[in-house]
């Protein structure tokens, strides 16, 4: 059910948000980053209303109106993949 509602909220926001905003979906591994991006799929492929305003991507899903993106990162000991991920935080947890 978290997945489900954070990609809605992912989806309301590439919406709605400023023109070419970014977001992240930051976890210790691709694979479950992906998961969000992979419930945003699905929700924009049985939603006819707003299938015509999104482009799913291999790495990101666009959001044609606004020219904003969504992309899955992963974190890394070496590297800060995150570093953009520093203007607005999105929390859920149990």
């Amino acid at each position: 059910m978290k997945t489900f509602i954070t990609g809605f909220i992912f989806l309301v926001l590439l919406l709605l948000e400023p023109r070419f905003s970014t977001f992240f979906s930051v976890a210790p591994d691709l694979e479950l980053s992906s998961l969000i991006k992979a419930e945003m799929e699905t929700q924009i492929a049985v939603s006819p209303a707003i299938r015509d305003k999104f482009k799913v991507k291999k790495s990101e899903i666009v959001c044609i109106p606004t020219e904003s993106t969504f992309k899955p990162l992963a974190t890394s000991n070496n590297r800060m993949d995150g570093e953009q991920v520093c203007r607005h935080w999105i929390v859920i947890s149990n």
